[in-house]
């Protein structure tokens, strides 16, 4: 297998992705998968079509985009560290219940109202997972320093970008004037730029 191959599997798995977690896909499968369970499936299905892309990446031939050196190791293992550190921060402030889709299996959050979260992390960014998940990605091109990680970080990249504005939309829906008022005073990836 190819790289090219390879970087097409993460494109189709990414578009996948993102057609699960479309409105209007969910409403489709409502008659074979009940609301109820749909974040449970969608979570599984994302996990099993990872892992096949695990062990593809580990079977590809590897080329190099640079030589790797003791300061690009460094600052490879720091923006790695600090991602997932950050990443950790931002995962504290949601209810991983509900985000893996089990709270949904019960009564109670099936009534109750959502309310949209700027605490923690999202006072400063509104897509912190994002930008910790690029952060680590980009200090997993530093340490591999080949062409597939590279192009494992640019599509990560293009589909984040995607991702947001449809997530967005979803967030606008759900929350209205209360969601653009805090895209208005919030970055969406880079405090302060972005």
């Amino acid at each position: 297998m190819t790289v090219t191959t390879f970087l097409i599997g993460v494109g189709i798995y990414y578009a996948i992705h993102s057609l699960l977690a479309a409105n209007a896909t969910k409403q489709m499968l409502q008659p074979l998968i009940s609301k109820r369970v749909y974040r449970v499936f969608f979570n599984l299905i994302s996990v099993l079509l990872l892992i096949p892309l695990v062990w593809l990446y580990f079977e590809i031939d590897h080329e190099a985009i640079f030589v790797k050196t003791i300061t690009t190791k460094i600052l490879g293992w720091l923006m790695l560290v600090i991602g997932i550190l950050t990443n950790l921060m931002a995962i504290r402030q949601y209810n991983l219940a509900e985000f893996s889709g089990i709270a949904y299996l019960s009564d109670s959050i099936m009534e109750s109202t959502p309310q949209l979260n700027i605490s923690g992390l999202n006072k400063w960014m509104r897509h912190p997972l994002y930008t910790t998940t690029l952060l680590v990605m980009l200090g997993v091109v530093l340490l591999q320093a080949n062409v597939a990680m590279l192009g494992i970080v640019i599509i990560s990249f293009v589909y984040i970008l995607i991702g947001i504005q449809l997530e967005e939309r979803k967030l606008i829906e759900e929350f209205g004037a209360d969601y653009l008022e805090y895209k208005k005073e919030v970055r969406m990836l880079i405090p302060f730029l972005f």
